[in-house]
């Protein structure tokens, strides 16, 4: 006869305890987690003072999010080892961006940045276009500017106040010598500037200034009549990931066609030292072929066709207006959002004597 007991045998019983509590300890003795900690301090670019409430969040195969205090501070005690893209955002501030935000195993990353109030905004715009689509990128992001449509307008902007961002939308009137030098000087101090010209198809001593290179362009070896005129063209993107063709709004290749009060749209440009081709009028990457510029400062964006002639190109009924007024909107939020604003207020521009100039309109 077999008696099967119910009573465990207290032995082994013993055993099994003295190894579980065994195994628990070796395990806390292990190796150290592969994490570190992300800490810092958001204030407010004009006043100085910590910024509260503003959300800052660290991007990459995770998210983590962090709200600052009263003080302007936050912190993020257990960040896994890794390169993360980082988020500022707070309601009535400009969002700043950064990259390249290293966290290493058991060390305090440190990450603090400056805030703009989108009303402490010194935004200047050129606009001779007939669609607007620069100010109505503006207005749609809430921020206030001030707006000129002559050359000498800009120059006497430009020559007596200072400005956080220029944005010119320049469709129509060719540019005196003075606008191009106010804005290449302006550039060289560290300004921001978002701009769609046709200025370099006008002439040779137009392709020739400086500051079409400082914007990432180099148009040697073009003639007067390498230019885009009647015939509809794509403006591909060569780098799909960038930003200003995914943020805020997601951008698609552009359809660009003729409108009938312009005599051309635009020409094509190599790269200049530090500038980068991040759209062009072929499928792929080309040489001698870009028309959306970058620098590596990210405080400029050269568009070297007119935004004005773009069409949205999504089907019937779609807002032929859109495509335009939103890459115009992440141009603008790109150069705002990825540099220090308290560093860029920059003082007005040396007086310039003007000469006439000629018209892109019929």
């Amino acid at each position: 006869m077999f008696i099967l007991s119910t009573y465990p045998n207290t032995r082994v019983m013993r055993i099994l305890i003295v190894l579980a509590v065994a195994s628990a300890i070796l395990a806390g003795c292990g190796p150290a987690r592969n994490v570190g900690s992300v800490r810092g301090t958001i204030t407010d670019a004009v006043t100085l003072l910590p910024t509260d409430g503003a959300e800052v969040t660290l991007i990459s195969t995770a998210i983590l999010t962090a709200t600052t205090g009263s003080d302007g501070s936050y912190r993020l005690p257990s960040v896994a080892a890794g390169t993360y893209e980082v988020k500022v955002t707070k309601d009535g501030y400009v969002d700043r961006l950064g990259d390249g935000v290293t966290v290493t195993k058991s060390a305090a990353t440190s990450v603090s940045m400056g805030m703009i109030r989108q009303a402490d905004l010194k935004v200047l715009v050129y606009d001779d276009s007939q669609n607007h689509f620069a100010a109505d990128a503006l207005e749609a992001l809430g921020i206030a500017f001030t707006q000129v449509d002559t050359p000498d307008g800009l120059v006497d902007e430009m020559t007596n106040h200072a400005w956080h961002l220029i944005v010119a939308d320049h469709c129509s009137y060719s540019s005196s010598e003075a606008m191009l030098n106010c804005l290449a000087d302006y550039v060289d101090m560290g300004g921001r500037l978002a701009i769609s010209s046709w200025d370099p198809a006008d002439s040779a001593s137009s392709r020739a200034h400086a500051l079409w290179g400082r914007l990432g362009a180099d148009f040697s070896g073009f003639a007067d009549d390498d230019v885009l005129d009647e015939d509809p063209f794509t403006v591909f993107r060569w780098a799909a990931d960038h930003e200003i063709f995914k943020s805020p709004n997601a951008v698609p290749d552009i359809s660009v066609d003729y409108v009938g009060d312009y005599i051309v749209e635009g020409t094509v440009a190599h790269e200049s030292a530090g500038g980068t081709a991040v759209a062009g009028i072929t499928h792929a990457y080309q040489d001698g072929e870009g028309i959306v510029f970058v620098t590596d400062s990210k405080l400029t964006v050269f568009n070297s066709f007119l935004l004005d002639c773009t069409q949205d190109g999504t089907g019937a009924g779609a807002d032929v207006d859109s495509d335009a007024e939103e890459l115009w909107q992440n141009e603008i939020v790109y150069l705002l959002s990825w540099t220090d604003p308290s560093a860029a207020q920059c003082p007005p521009i040396g007086p310039s004597s003007l000469r006439a100039g000629a018209s892109n309109s019929k």
